[in-house]
């Protein structure tokens, strides 16, 4: 009876962490500033980093205040997009191949940003005027 219920528990938590990493519905934006721009947009800059073999390509760029940046999922691996430090200034949910996530730089600074999942995955936006 012991080892049917220990069976079970490691069952249950096999089947959450799955469900954390690829069951959770993830396309959505994960913040209003995450919202990519309107087509008949004409002020805002478009930038796309591309996350292929585990790693941010380009692992860096310079964008002008007011750009929206999209990271694009072309891997076979869930990733997500944090802000150094502690997702501070933006932070996705975890999105699967295929999915985007969009986020709008605001402010001059240079943002610091890791997968929060691989976290030796890093890159990095500056934002100039």
């Amino acid at each position: 009876m012991k080892k049917i219920l220990i069976i079970l528990l490691i069952l249950a938590v096999a089947g959450s962490v799955f469900y954390f990493l690829f069951g959770r519905k993830t396309s959505e934006p994960a913040s209003p500033e995450a919202t990519p721009p309107s087509p008949v947009s004409t002020e805002s800059a478009e930038e796309t980093i591309l996350i292929q073999n585990f790693s941010f390509i380009p692992s860096q760029i310079k964008v002008k205040v007011g750009t929206i940046v999209t990271w694009k999922n072309e891997d076979n691996a869930p990733h997500s997009i944090v802000s150094d430090p502690a997702g501070e200034e933006f932070e996705s949910a975890v999105f699967a191949s295929g999915e985007k996530y969009f986020f709008k730089f605001q402010k001059v600074g240079s943002y610091n940003y890791h997968c929060g999942i691989h976290p030796s995955m890093k890159g990095e936006i500056i934002a100039e005027q």
